[in-house]
C-alpha cells in the first residue's frame, strides 16, 4: 500500500524531529514516523541482529540501508493494521529516513509529494544542540539516542548528511517539488515558517 509523504529534511540538530512531532500533534492529517524511535523499539528485542548492531555501533557504524528499511516498513505496516495510521487520509512525515538514494529506492511504497529542505544552522550549533538533546533526555530519566551520545556516531551522522541530498534528488526526479527554508532562528519561528509554507501549498 502506498504512503503519500512530505519529506522534511535537514542536518542532525536542525530541529526537524521536534517540528514533525508538533505538526502531527496539531494537524490530524499528518503522521510522524521516526526511524530513531523505531530502531530503539527494535533493539528491545535483544536478539542476535540487535547484539551485532550494538557491537558495530560502538565503532560508530550506523544501521545498514536494507536493515533500516526493513524495520521502517514492518513498523508502518503494523501501524496500518492497528489503524493508528490511515494512508488514505494522512500524509506520512518520515523522520530520519530515507537518508540515502538506496533507502529511497528500497522504500518504494513511499510516495513523496513535497520536499522541504531545512538549512542555515552552523555545524557547531548542530553539534551543541545534539549534545544538549542527549543531556535533556538523561535529566528527564530517559535513555538518549545512541547516536547522540556516541561521539563517533554523532560526527558520522553530521558528515553523512549530504547523502540525504541524494534522497531528495531521487524524489525530485520523480516530480516532487522542493522548497528550502532557512531555520537559523528560534524554534517557534522555524515552526511558523514551515506551517505557512504547508498552508500555502494547501496541505493544511
Amino acid at each position: 500500500m502506498e504512503s503519500r509523504a512530505i519529506f522534511i529534511y535537514g542536518p542532525p540538530g536542525a530541529g526537524k524531529g521536534t517540528i514533525l512531532e508538533r505538526l502531527a500533534r496539531e494537524f490530524k492529517q499528518f503522521k510522524h514516523l521516526s526511524s530513531g524511535d523505531l530502531v530503539r523499539e527494535w533493539l528491545k528485542a535483544d536478539g542476535p541482529e540487535q547484539r551485532e548492531y550494538l557491537e558495530q555501533y560502538k565503532r560508530g557504524v550506523l544501521l545498514g540501508d536494507e536493515q533500516l528499511c526493513k524495520i521502517v516498513t514492518q513498523s508502518r505496516d503494523a501501524l496500518i493494521k492497528r489503524t493508528e495510521y490511515k494512508p488514505s487520509f494522512q500524509y506520512l512525515m518520515p523522520d530520519g529516513f530515507p537518508r540515502t538514494h538506496r533507502q529511497a529506492e528500497l522504500l518504494e511504497w513511499l510516495n513523496v509529494t513535497e520536499c522541504i529542505r531545512l538549512y542555515g544552522v552552523p555545524r557547531e550549533t548542530l553539534e551543541t544542540r545534539i549534545i544538549g538533546r542527549a543531556e535533556n533526555e538523561v535529566a528527564q530519566g530517559r535513555k538518549p539516542r545512541l547516536d547522540d551520545i556516541n561521539p563517533a556516531a554523532r560526527q558520522k551522522r553530521i558528515a553523512e548528511y549530504p547523502l540525504q541530498l541524494a534522497a531528495s534528488r531521487f524524489y525530485k526526479a520523480r516530480g516532487a517539488p522542493e522548497t528550502c527554508i532557512n531555520v537559523d532562528c528560534g524554534k517557534d519561528e522555524t515552526y511558523l515558517r514551515i506551517v505557512r509554507h504547508l498552508h500555502a501549498q494547501r496541505f493544511i
